[in-house]
This record gives structure tokens, C-alpha cells and sequence, in this order.
């Protein structure tokens, strides 16, 4: 019974830590969102180069969507939809004062966020692979 009720906390405080990874995550894509469309004098450079600050920033929000959506279509969806983010918001920047759109930004961000989704899919594919091997050793040990 206790083991029960251990179980039972520790499913409700991993769900509750999922939820709050999964709102920071949409707090991420709205923050490059809001980023990408403010004027370029408006806009805070904390990267000595663009390209950097892309890929760092798309790194960082695909790690948070990955972590929050980890399921393999999640992962795929994630990655499909912060490419077409990256690409939008590129060319909306040609009609932003002081911006400019560049295909190379676009290739930046798009390397970010699949980068950071495909380390999470590893990981998840490890931590998978992991557990399908102890049930595996251990029912052959049953046997």
C-alpha cells in the first residue's frame, strides 16, 4: 500500500513538471515569435552573431517542446512546425523595419530545433531500448 501511494506521488509530481516543461515550451515559441517580428533596433543582441543567436534559441526551445511532447510523432510534429515557424517568420522580417530575411537564419533555426529534437528522440529511444532489455533479462531469469 505504501509502495502504492510512493508510486502515486511521484506519477502526480512527474505529470505536474511535464505540464510546467510544456508551458515554459510555448512561453519559448512565443518569446522567438515575438523576437523575430519586433523592428531590429528593438530587439536585444545577446550573441555576437545572428546565425548563433537562431540556433540557440530554436536549440533551446526544441529541447523544452521535446521534453514535453516526447512521443515520436510529437518529436516529428515539433520539428515540422518550428521549420515552418522559422521559415514565416523569415519572411515576414522583409516587411520589418531594420530587419532582413535570410536564408541562412532559416537554416540556422532549422538546425537548432531538429537538433535539439533529435538528442531528445535519442534519449528516449536509449531510455526505450534500455527498459525493453532489464524486462527482457529479467523474464529470461524467471524462466
Amino acid at each position: 500500500m505504501l509502495v502504492q501511494r510512493l508510486f502515486a506521488k511521484r506519477h502526480a509530481l512527474l505529470a505536474q513538471v511535464i505540464t510546467l516543461i510544456r508551458v515554459e515550451a510555448w512561453l519559448a515559441v512565443l518569446l522567438v515569435i515575438v523576437l523575430s517580428v519586433v523592428p531590429g533596433n528593438m530587439r536585444p543582441h545577446v550573441l555576437p552573431n545572428g546565425n548563433h543567436e537562431h540556433l540557440t534559441a530554436y536549440f533551446i526551445t526544441g529541447i523544452l517542446l521535446g521534453i514535453g511532447y516526447s512521443r515520436a510523432g510529437q518529436l516529428l510534429l515539433s520539428a515540422v512546425m518550428l521549420s515552418v515557424c522559422a521559415g514565416a517568420l523569415e519572411i515576414a522580417q522583409i516587411w520589418i523595419p531594420e530587419r532582413t530575411a535570410s536564408l541562412e537564419n532559416f537554416f540556422s533555426s532549422t538546425f537548432g530545433a531538429w537538433t535539439a529534437l533529435s538528442l531528445i528522440a535519442l534519449i528516449c529511444c536509449g531510455r526505450s531500448v534500455r527498459m525493453h532489455y532489464k524486462r527482457t533479462s529479467l523474464s529470461c531469469r524467471d524462466s
